[in-house]
């Protein structure tokens, strides 16, 4: 039965500076529309990433516009998403207010596995025995043998539960990312082999996009460090530096250090001004421009822009902006 959905829905003008961004964009759901030749999301953003992906148009000069959509079909939105606890066990909770839902369970046995599943908001609950995997991707496996078994879903009060519903168009997501995934595991292994060959420190690479420019990550084993905290980097922010590494144009940074440019280093970040009478105020960078050796910068208050009229040492303007931007 068709419902009506509200959502809100980002529209990013196609320029430039978005393609550059492309990849922070997609962290936040926003991809391109090939038939609508515009940047925009096709899944519920949640409050606190909306104040986010605002912030992250204005620090970088991105046009956008806002518009509350009403949809008469549920399945023209993803609602839900998929967290994985492991590889046995999954999360899934509601992207507009992070509502955990269901809950899955897999153990793995000699010639067979056992599934439990939890509908959290129902108080529903489902057991049953499966035959031996034949694929890595489990949540894939119990879709595909409750698809063919449906019996054990309405000889059981699991039968009110809406999972099954849902299930397909979230393993079909999760299967592109598990399959994406193990590309990642498998290419990490293969920098690792070639870190290792190439220098002694580790040095993996910098100027990584998302991260601040300075930053400088290293292998360590079979972990990333960070410099700016010297400890390891989280799954996520691994995830993120391997996919930039994985595109084609980005491997020849793998190992090598690269100088930042004045746009990753500056552009974006604010720092603290004084107008005519005296009023202290965070303007934003937008221009940055190399004369004779010093730094002349153009800064924008958000409606008008001004040139500083002071000329700035690369590394005085850097502690500058490091006060507001980190």
């Amino acid at each position: 039965m068709s419902t009506n959905v509200n959502y809100t829905k980002f529209i990013i003008n196609k320029n430039d500076v978005a393609y550059k961004l492309r990849d922070q964009l997609k962290t936040f759901g926003i991809y391109y529309d090939f038939e609508k030749k515009y940047y925009c999301n096709n899944s519920i953003i949640n409050e606190a990433l909306q104040d986010q992906l605002i912030w992250f148009c204005q620090k970088f000069d991105l046009s956008y516009k806002i518009e509350e959509i009403k949809s008469i079909n549920d399945l023209n939105i993803n609602k839900y998403k998929i967290l994985t606890i492991d590889k046995n066990n999954f999360l899934i909770e509601q992207i507009v207010n992070n509502l955990k839902c269901y809950f899955i369970t897999i153990y793995n046995g000699m010639d067979k596995n056992i599934v439990n599943i939890l509908d959290i908001r129902k108080s529903l609950h489902l057991t049953a025995p499966l035959p031996e995997f034949e694929s890595s991707d489990y949540l894939f496996e119990i879709l595909k043998y409750f698809t063919y078994n449906k019996n054990e879903i309405f000889n059981s009060n699991f039968q009110n539960s809406d999972l099954f519903s849902i299930l397909p168009n979230l393993v079909d997501s999760y299967s592109l990312d598990l399959k994406k995934e193990e590309k990642l595991e498998k290419f990490k292994y293969k920098i690792i082999q070639e870190i290792v060959s190439k220098n002694q420190n580790g040095f993996l690479c910098n100027c990584v996009p998302g991260f601040l420019a300075e930053i400088e990550f290293y292998i360590l084993g079979n972990r990333i460090k960070s410099s700016l905290t010297d400890n390891f980097i989280s799954y996520n922010q691994e995830k993120k530096i391997l996919e930039y590494l994985f595109k084609k144009e980005n491997r020849k940074y793998i190992g090598e250090w690269r100088q930042p440019t004045y746009y990753e280093l500056f552009i974006g970040n604010k720092i603290l001004v004084k107008d005519k009478s005296g009023t202290e105020f965070l303007a934003k960078i937008t221009s940055v421009k190399d004369i004779n050796g010093k730094l002349q910068i153009t800064i924008s208050n958000g409606n008008k822009e001004a040139v500083v009229p002071k000329y700035f040492d690369k590394d005085e303007l850097f502690l500058i902006a490091k006060q507001y931007n980190r």
